[in-house]
């Protein structure tokens, strides 16, 4: 079992199960060119022995790139992973620290954006306390 107590630690039993599952596709074929010769100067057997190896490590990739962490609960690391460790909360506090830390590169998109949004809202009813004249939050 992997441990998926941290995003890293989860990614990385990710990656090294793409990593064996790979390995594991090579060897495959590596099995089924064997098959294929032994069968074609005539060891069946030695050919079917190929296949069910190959067969085996089939299942070992699927296994691999399943990367089931507790088979009696059918919790897998990629669906784990996008449940607990991908996106989050999108906050407008984080997108003010991206921008920062994008020293505002893409500032001309933000606008459009933004630019977009007024020009919806132009003929809506605006209603919001906060924002209303201070003379007029009375009425």
């Amino acid at each position: 079992m992997s441990d998926w107590s941290t995003k890293e630690l989860c990614l990385q039993a990710i990656q090294s199960g793409y990593e064996n599952a790979d390995w594991a596709c090579g060897a495959i074929e590596g099995d089924l060119e064997d098959a294929d010769d032994a069968w074609g100067v005539g060891n069946d057997h030695v050919a079917v022995m190929y296949l069910i190896h190959a067969a085996e490590l089939n299942l070992y990739a699927m296994r691999e790139m399943l990367q089931e962490f507790d088979p009696l609960s059918w919790t897998y690391a990629l669906p784990y992973f996008l449940e607990n460790y991908a996106g989050g909360d999108i906050t407008a506090k984080a997108i003010c620290e991206a921008w920062a830390a994008d020293d505002f590169e893409d500032r001309a998109l933000t606008i459009a954006f933004i630019d977009r949004q007024r020009q919806l809202l132009w003929d809506e009813p605006f209603r919001v306390v906060w924002a209303a004249r201070p003379e007029s939050v009375g009425d």
